[in-house]
């Protein structure tokens, strides 16, 4: 068998390649990166603290950008662009045996990049899911579920106007399970244990002045979880035969179909 080349398409290959290939290579000097080293002297910080129960665990995420390290952007005419470069770590959060904690986060990264932070976002995650078993029926235990946290955000936003003695940001992170799974057990892989609020989700911004020295604040980081009030909710049928549904158990035993969404935390106490 014989192939047939086409020159002048391989031509047209090579030289999209070489191209493709020298806006990567641009690309790794343009839009380069560096890793964020906060300085310890001549920074600001934000205080966080709080009490983290035994039966959750906690993720801080400290997010930094850079107007000096760009990254690329697609822009509407198909040219390539720059934005700025986004970074952040992890603080996995580990309570003394009182389950308290306490620490800091710089607001300047550091780096040739000179990274400002820009967002906190503090993570709660179910810990040790069999302890939330425990208000699932007993023929549900059994049930191998994954898991879903969720977070709450700090905004730290540049201010000309310089607060003291500011008063701590306390957080609201307040959750209940809510255990959401298929029927027959063997027809779905989605099983999941999630934290739902047990309010409307709050915004938090702490302001600074690029002049001011030492702390900026501090955040009180508490989530708590109302083991009590455990929901399941359990979907059956196919939606391919219109045979599907949706019904929801609630801790005071009522069990509700052909709604879409869970009512709000402890609804049947203001009936």
């Amino acid at each position: 068998m014989k192939f047939l080349i086409n020159f002048k398409l391989l031509a047209k290959f090579q030289l999209s390649l070489f191209f493709f290939i020298l806006l990567v290579s641009g690309c790794s000097s343009a839009y380069d990166s560096a890793p964020i080293e906060p300085p310890q002297e001549n920074n600001q910080w934000i205080s966080v603290q709080g009490v983290i129960p035994s039966h959750v665990s906690a993720n801080i995420y400290p997010q930094y950008r850079s107007s000096i390290c760009k990254k690329p952007r697609a822009m509407s005419d198909g040219t390539i662009g720059t934005t700025e470069n986004i970074n952040k770590y992890k603080i996995s959060v580990q309570p003394d045996p009182n389950g308290r904690y306490q620490g800091k986060i710089a607001l300047h990264g550091g780096s040739r990049c000179d990274w400002k932070l820009y967002k906190i976002v503090f993570f709660t995650l179910p810990n040790e899911i069999n302890l939330y078993k425990d208000r699932l029926p007993e023929r549900y235990q059994q049930i191998d579920f994954d898991s879903v946290g969720r977070s709450v955000e700090v905004s730290v936003i540049q201010s000309e106007k310089t607060v003291y003695n500011r008063p701590p940001i306390s957080l609201v992170a307040n959750y209940y399970p809510d255990f959401v799974f298929y029927l027959p057990e063997e027809t779905k892989s989605f099983k999941t244990l999630f934290l739902r609020p047990t309010s409307d989700k709050k915004k938090y911004t702490i302001d600074y002045n690029i002049n001011a020295h030492g702390n900026l604040g501090t955040i009180m980081f508490s989530p708590t979880v109302d083991m009590l009030y455990t929901t399941y909710t359990i979907n059956s049928g196919s939606k391919i035969e219109r045979t599907d549904k949706t019904t929801f158990y609630y801790p005071n035993g009522d069990m509700v179909g052909g709604e879409y969404h869970l009512r709000p935390y402890k609804f049947y106490d203001n009936k």
